[in-house]
């Protein structure tokens, strides 16, 4: 376990270790998830974010409680990149995992093919909103997490949660029917 591995001369900074640990892995691993596309990287890579936390976190320790969390999704997401970058491998896939995809198309091609287009499309229309927005779209209906749940790994209220999924559905929309015209 990580926790053992960390030589922290007191038990409040192991407890307080232990606390953004439990506070922010999920979302962290969330956001590795989304780059890595692979379940054991990226937890790999929430694991390299969490023992870069441990050596440097002596330093980082002071830094104030609603800051912590960014750092958190910023560590994950650079240690995902890293992870690319070093197994010098990059997938352009979208939110759908290969395997449920098989076992749901019955092994049809057209049917994959057609999938695959499917989740092309809503990638293209996911990447015209605002990063967050994306996120919490993706959080709410990929991982199918509550508002409450969403609106503690991103730091906001529930009801922000919920007014930011209303205006991402109504910008959609607008993008829908701009293309439509076309």
């Amino acid at each position: 376990m990580l926790f053992s591995a960390i030589d922290f001369n007191d038990e409040d900074t192991r407890e307080m270790f232990h606390q953004i640990y439990m506070e922010n892995s999920k979302i962290m691993y969330c956001v590795a998830y989304g780059i890595l596309k692979n379940k054991a990287d990226a937890e790999d890579a929430v694991h390299a974010a969490f023992v870069s936390m441990a050596e440097n976190f002596y330093e980082i320790k002071d830094i104030e409680c609603s800051k912590i969390k960014g750092l958190c999704v910023l560590l994950s997401k650079h240690k995902a990149i890293d992870l690319i970058r070093k197994r010098k491998h990059f997938s352009n896939k979208g939110i759908e995992d290969d395997e449920l995809v098989d076992e749901q198309l019955d092994g049809s091609p057209e049917k994959h093919y057609l999938y695959k287009e499917q989740i092309k499309y809503a990638n293209q229309i996911l990447d015209q909103l605002p990063y967050v927005s994306k996120e919490i779209l993706i959080l709410k209906y990929y991982y199918g997490l509550e508002n409450s749940e969403i609106a503690n790994m991103v730091g906001i209220s529930k009801k922000n949660v919920e007014m930011k999924i209303y205006r991402a559905k109504n910008k959609i929309r607008e993008i829908l029917k701009n293309e439509q015209k076309k």
